[in-house]
């Protein structure tokens, strides 16, 4: 393997970029609180701090309409139900520059929680 700290799918990728960019994130995130208000992201750096690792959970071990599920489903029930975990991935998704803040196919998996949030 050429890349070995490449995860094994685009979406686990996506959760690995998340979780080693999460302080940075959190502190961009809290930046735009004024404006974030009202739409469901949690404006303390404790809740923010939730919501990334319920979101990175989700997006390396996926959900009950992945196939994935069955491999770790408590965690993944547990941080789907984590409040403002999918108003993170729409926040993220309208934030995230591709390719520079990771590829196109991991960002997908982040778009396709977002449209959750809607």
């Amino acid at each position: 393997e050429t890349r070995p700290y490449l995860a094994e799918t685009p979406s686990a990728e996506a959760g690995r970029v998340l979780l080693g960019n999460r302080e940075a994130i959190v502190a961009d995130t809290l930046k735009r609180a004024g404006a974030l208000e009202g739409k469901g992201i949690p404006l303390d750096e404790k809740g923010l701090d939730e919501a990334m690792r319920a979101l990175a959970t989700i997006l390396i071990y996926g959900d009950e309409e992945d196939g994935h599920y069955d491999e770790i489903g408590t965690a993944s029930k547990e941080a789907n139900d984590v409040n403002g975990v999918f108003a993170m991935a729409k926040f993220l998704d309208e934030r995230m520059c591709v390719p520079r803040d990771m590829g196109t196919m991991s960002a997908d998996a982040i778009k396709r929680l977002a449209v959750q949030s809607a």
